[in-house]
């Protein structure tokens, strides 16, 4: 996987299911400054991706769990690879759900969740035995579709935004900006942490393509906060689950005739393909690691009955999982994302060598 490869899945992997709850949350938080939260978000997700980055260019052709057993021994790397396994089934498993949930209440309504998990299962699996590289190439195509939408969308939306809708601007107790933004990185900022758990699979890793990505997909999110705060205010924004996919009803240009929703439909379908195929890499890769199995293809089977067992019994109701969005995951992630990763980095840097003062040659 090139540098640009990774560059590209990145916002596409931030994409998945983040642009349809990330208005919702961070205008709960902070109201009519959720913009804000996106913007200190930028800056986040550009620090964490020159983390990531730099994780992976020190130590090229090993995962993070390798590098973990090198660094500090093969314990720790057992006991944080079951960790890591147990974060990744979780992620992958909530994601399915959350995609199952939505695409029963907006296409599908008569369709039992299970039967929709278990075809996306299908479609996932099929693009792992597939490998990485794969679906790296598949993300160079789709994700430039995706940016054509994303600005067709906009300019579609622009006759119904109001500036007006984000003031008064600075009102909001920073508290509340503080927490939104704890919120918006620990989901989905620091989840890109899973792109280590397959950085063999890197061709010479550099930080600045993963700070690159980061940026990229931050501000794509950061675009639809604006769009969803500008068109429907920060009230409506916060008591609308899917405001993201709400703003088809306001586009202004030939709603029928260039079926827009059919367009939307592009971007989320792809970051959910995407974001969904690389953490089961991750978690089947954490998996094999733990297992001292070589290969990781012949755990494809067992971790999508797990994942597919784990999207049966999770909550479907909206408001749990929007709990679970806000105040559950993001400590997790933040753990799992940031403080684990930094104390790699930290110890994996190179100590300064002491200079040894040279000897002077007396003459007598």
């Amino acid at each position: 996987m090139t540098n640009r490869q990774i560059m590209i899945l990145i916002p596409l992997f931030l994409m998945g299911g983040a642009f349809l709850q990330v208005p919702n949350f961070t205008a709960a938080m902070a109201e009519q400054d959720a913009w804000l939260v996106a913007v200190l978000g930028c800056v986040v997700a550009v620090a964490a991706g020159f983390l990531y980055g730099e994780i992976c260019e020190n130590n090229q052709g090993k995962n993070f769990l390798q590098i973990v057993e090198s660094r500090w021994g093969v314990w720790a790397g057992r006991i944080l690879g079951v960790m890591y396994v147990i974060y990744f089934f979780t992620t992958c498993a909530l994601l399915l759900n959350f995609l199952s949930y939505f695409l029963k209440i907006i296409l599908l309504r008569n369709t039992p969740l299970i039967a929709l998990g278990l075809l996306f299962m299908f479609l996932i699996c099929y693009a792992h035995r597939l490998g990485v590289t794969a679906v790296a190439r598949t993300g160079e195509i789709l994700f430039w579709m995706v940016i054509a939408a994303v600005i067709i969308f906009i300019i579609g939306l622009m006759p119904s935004m109001d500036p007006e809708q984000l003031l008064p601007t600075g009102f909001i107790d920073k508290r509340a900006i503080y927490q939104g933004l704890f919120n918006y990185a620990g989901y989905p900022l620091l989840e890109v942490a899973a792109f280590m758990f397959f950085a063999q699979h890197f061709d010479r890793p550099r930080a600045r393509s993963f700070a690159k990505g980061m940026l990229i997909g931050s501000f794509i999110l950061l675009i639809f906060i604006v769009a969803a705060l500008l068109v429907y205010g920060p009230i409506n924004t916060k008591h609308n689950a899917y405001a993201t996919y709400s703003l088809v009803d306001r586009w202004g240009i030939g709603l029928k005739t260039f079926r827009v929703e059919a367009l939307l439909s592009t971007v989320w379908l792809s970051g959910f393909f995407i974001k969904l195929t690389l953490l089961f890499e991750a978690c089947s890769n954490s998996l094999a690691y733990v297992c001292r199995i070589a290969e990781n293809r012949w755990l494809t089977a067992p971790t999508a009955a797990l994942i597919l067992f784990g999207v049966a019994n999770l909550q479907d109701d909206v408001v749990v999982q929007g709990f679970q969005t806000t105040e559950l995951w993001p400590v997790l992630a933040f753990v799992m994302g940031l403080l684990i990763p930094f104390a790699l980095w930290v110890s994996q840097r190179p100590q300064r060598k002491k200079k040894v003062p040279k000897a002077v040659n007396r003459q007598t």
